[in-house]
C-alpha cells in the first residue's frame, strides 16, 4: 500500500505471525527510535535495506495478539511520520510505503539540468572541432554542398590507393587523395584537386 505522505495519518493493519514493513524514504536516516503507544504488545525492529546511497530504512512491524490499536511516531533527519497501528486475526498489509510531493517536480528539474548539461557538452566539443578545423586551414562547406557531387572511383588499383575522382554538376571533375574513412577531409574540401584527363 502505497500513502501520499501528508494526506491524512496511515494505517498499519498487521496480523499475529505476520511480517509487516514500513518503507521510508531512500537515504532517509532515523533520528532516534520511535516511539509507539503499546511496547509492550508490539514489535517495532528497524532494518536496512540496499547500501550506500540506495540504502532504504525498514521498520518491521510485529503484533502479538489480534485485537489491538495503538499509535507510532517515527522521527527521521527529512520528516515525522505518525502511523496508526491496527492488529487483526486474518487481515495485514504486507508493505507500507510512501509517496513525497514536490520530489517528482525536482526529479523532472534534476533530469532538464542533465539534459541542458549534455546538450551545453556537445556544443562545446562541436565548437572546439571547428576551432580546430579552422586553425588546420579547413574550410567549412555549406551544408547543402554534397547535394551536387558525384562519387566515383577509377580502377580497382585506385580504389585501393584511395584516390577517388568526383564529378560536380558543373562538369569539373576532382581527385581526392582521401580515403574513404576521411570522408570529413572530403566534405571540407581538403586534399580535392583539380583532375583532366
Amino acid at each position: 500500500m502505497v500513502y501520499i505522505f501528508g494526506q491524512g495519518m496511515p494505517v498499519m493493519v498487521c496480523a499475529p505471525l505476520r511480517v509487516c514493513a514500513i518503507e521510508l524514504q531512500v537515504g532517509e536516516h532515523l533520528e532516534c527510535q520511535p516511539q509507539i503507544g503499546d511496547s509492550r504488545r508490539w514489535e517495532i525492529t528497524p532494518v536496512l535495506s540496499g547500501s550506500g546511497l540506495d540504502e532504504t530504512p525498514l521498520l518491521i512491524v510485529k503484533p502479538i495478539e489480534a485485537g489491538l490499536e495503538t499509535d507510532l511516531i517515527v522521527s527521521t533527519d527529512r520528516r515525522t511520520y505518525v502511523f496508526r497501528l491496527i492488529s487483526d486475526p486474518t487481515r495485514f498489509v504486507s508493505r507500507l510505503a510512501f509517496q513525497y510531493p514536490g520530489e517528482d517536480a525536482q526529479k523532472w528539474a534534476s533530469f532538464q539540468a542533465r539534459q541542458d548539461a549534455a546538450k551545453h557538452d556537445a556544443e562545446a566539443i562541436a565548437e572546439q572541432a571547428r576551432e580546430k578545423d579552422k586553425l588546420a586551414g579547413v574550410v567549412p562547406m555549406a551544408e547543402n554542398a554534397l547535394d551536387n557531387i558525384y562519387f566515383d572511383c577509377v580502377g580497382a588499383r585506385a580504389a585501393m590507393r584511395g584516390r577517388c575522382l568526383t564529378l560536380e554538376q558543373d562538369g569539373t571533375e576532382y581527385r581526392s587523395n582521401a580515403k574513404h574513412d576521411k570522408f570529413r577531409q572530403l566534405r571540407h574540401g581538403a586534399d580535392l584537386k583539380p583532375f583532366h584527363r
